[in-house]
């Protein structure tokens, strides 16, 4: 079998995300965008396709991008085949200053909730969610994390 790093990391970062350790999760993030982007790179778009690259190597899960679900669309959905695992939802901010961070998290778990982006997952017989909301500032993002109480 060939190493593959791609499918390490994103397997690495899943499993920190359905752990739920938000720590982690930023600590991961925060290293992979100080190596891999330029500071030009800042706009929600390109971070959205920058997440989904990461996860797109895992086979085992539904990925879904600007998926409508309650009542707008969830920037990213990681659906395990097997209801009886973590789903994830995550959420995506960008700021103009660093220390606009940590309300964006605020922001995009609010948006989460507001907007019912759980209600698929519910539908659909999960029971452990996950949201994420991670904000982003040039090559630096802040990630926080809750735990759906249905």
């Amino acid at each position: 079998m060939i190493f593959n790093p791609a499918y390490y990391l994103a397997l690495t970062l899943y499993q920190e995300l359905v752990d739920g350790d938000a720590k982690k999760v930023n600590l991961l993030l925060n290293d992979i965008l100080l190596r891999s982007i330029s500071y030009f790179d800042n706009q929600e778009s390109f971070y959205h396709g920058f997440i989904l690259g990461l996860m797109s190597s895992l086979e085992q899960y539904r990925i879904l991008s600007n998926r409508e679900a309650g009542n707008g669309r969830a920037d990213i959905l990681l659906k395990p085949y097997d209801e009886q695992n973590t789903a994830v939802i995550i959420e995506l901010k960008y700021t103009k200053e660093f220390k606009g961070l940590e309300d964006g998290c605020s922001k995009a778990l609010q948006q989460i909730e507001t907007m019912h982006y759980t209600d698929e997952l519910e539908e659909d017989g999960y029971q452990s969610i996950l949201m994420y909301g991670i904000c982003f500032y040039k090559k630096n993002c802040k990630v926080a994390c809750m735990e759906y109480k249905n």
